[in-house]
């Protein structure tokens, strides 16, 4: 059995948001292993947006907008 090269690596989310012509929005994302990263961040150049956030600020946003209905549906594979 063949090893996996990427086992002892952590993950990453790649995340892309596209805005559709109605003003919407599109968000997908999908894991990658974060080897990957250097070589991605020096493809696409520097971000345009960056952000950084706590695991608490992640999770009581989170809440927040699965608190209220918004109609947003997050989710797999969607």
């Amino acid at each position: 059995m063949t090893e996996d090269p990427h086992a002892d690596h952590g993950d990453v989310t790649l995340s892309l948001a596209e805005q559709l012509p109605d003003g919407g929005l599109l968000y997908q994302s999908w894991p990658i292993c974060a080897c990957t990263l250097e070589a991605l961040r020096a493809r696409l150049g520097p971000p345009r947006h960056q952000s950084l956030a706590t695991r608490e600020q992640v999770e009581t946003t989170g809440r927040a907008i699965l608190s209220v209905d918004s109609g947003l549906k997050m989710g797999e594979g969607l």
